[in-house]
């Protein structure tokens, strides 16, 4: 954000020192991120200099084209994206009268979504701009060119650039809930019931065959004895 504001002071004091010639915007390109953490979605701008349409500098008859919106969704739904506002510098007459004069083209897919000044495009009684349905993992853009009428007399104006702000619509993906196991009654291991009747059935034969055997030894010793 520092280095973006120290780019446009810069611009507007190099516009001031030579009366209003031409600076030129130092990028083409701006990026819209939509992302999520372990904290939930984020959407931010992506660090770098200011754009032609950011901070719009043409002279009379020059036009600018070639910038580039890139509006990325790295989350893991698909999401809407739309204009939500455009900056003015409402307090500067000089600045407005310029703006009003700079027509902005912006084309999605090959077709114009806007094609008027600067000063128009938030209007209330038009459709906001939007990029819908961008897919998780995918990215859509929008093509940016500026151009000044001939009919401007003035100079380029200095002025603050323009914040632009575009907003995500989106619902979350819905996780799974996940239902816990149902309690399984535990498997009889029948092999084992029946080793361990088969050794408790061996054990009380035996025990009988021992007392058999005991009971018959005495009575023979009864027999001798009488």
């Amino acid at each position: 954000m520092m280095k973006r504001f120290l780019c446009a002071l810069l611009t507007i004091c190099v516009v001031w020192a030579c009366g209003g010639m031409t600076v030129l915007a130092v990028n083409d390109t701006a990026e819209y991120v939509f992302s999520q953490d372990n904290e939930g979605y984020l959407f931010q701008q992506t660090e770098g200099d200011l754009t032609f349409w950011e901070a719009p500098n043409v002279v009379t008859g020059q036009t600018r084209s070639g910038g580039v919106i890139t509006l990325k969704n790295a989350a893991d739904c698909t999401v809407d994206f739309s204009l939500a506002s455009v900056s003015l510098p409402y307090g500067d007459v000089e600045a407005l009268a310029y703006l009003d004069a700079v027509t902005l083209i912006i084309e999605q897919d090959g077709r114009e979504v806007y094609r008027g000044p600067f000063t128009r495009l938030m209007d209330g009684d038009r459709a906001p701009i939007t990029v819908t349905d961008v897919p998780a993992g995918e990215s859509r853009e929008l093509h940016m060119t500026v151009f000044c009428a001939f009919t401007y007399t003035g100079s380029v104006p200095a002025y603050e650039s323009l914040v632009w702000t575009f907003e995500p619509t989106f619902e979350p993906k819905a996780t799974v809930p996940t239902s816990p196991l149902p309690d399984l009654e535990p498997m009889v291991d029948w092999m084992m019931v029946a080793t361990i009747a088969g050794v408790m059935l061996g054990a009380l034969v035996l025990t009988c065959v021992i007392v058999a055997v005991v009971r018959w030894g005495g009575k023979r010793r009864n027999k001798h004895g009488e």
